[in-house]
């Protein structure tokens, strides 16, 4: 189900690796959990801050794809602070302009999964990119 594009910058080729997979989350993470490094608490802290406090619930965010899991927040913005990269814009299949603009930072660090968050923050697409 793969099928590739060229940025519109013509800088790079994007393969869709999957159809839309939905969003998942997980309210009652525990350490037992392979992502655990990714639950957040009620507040939004992480469980390496201080202020982490697992009483009121705790919740993360993932996806399945290619018989691995993987939470949300282990994937980082194009053009954040940590990547400097923009994101890779694409024309898809339906004309529309669409747009990859999150890498995976704890996966294969030469040849990185990305995904593409739809309008409504629900579901994911996975790409791969590469240079022309």
């Amino acid at each position: 189900m793969t099928k590739q594009f060229t940025t519109i910058d013509g800088r790079n080729t994007v393969t869709r690796l999957s159809r839309w997979i939905t969003i998942r989350t997980n309210y009652n993470a525990n350490k037992a959990n392979s992502l655990y490094h990714y639950v957040t608490d009620e507040n939004g802290y992480r469980t390496h801050h201080d202020e982490y406090d697992p009483t009121g619930g705790t919740y993360l965010d993932y996806f399945r794809f290619g018989g691995r899991t993987y939470a949300i927040e282990q994937f980082i913005s194009l053009g954040s602070m940590w990547v400097g990269d923009r994101p890779h814009q694409f024309i898809d299949t339906d004309g529309e302009i669409s747009s990859v603009h999150a890498v995976d930072f704890d996966g294969d660090l030469y040849d990185p999964l990305y995904i593409e968050v739809d309008d409504y923050g629900e579901r994911v697409r996975v790409y791969q990119v590469g240079r022309v």
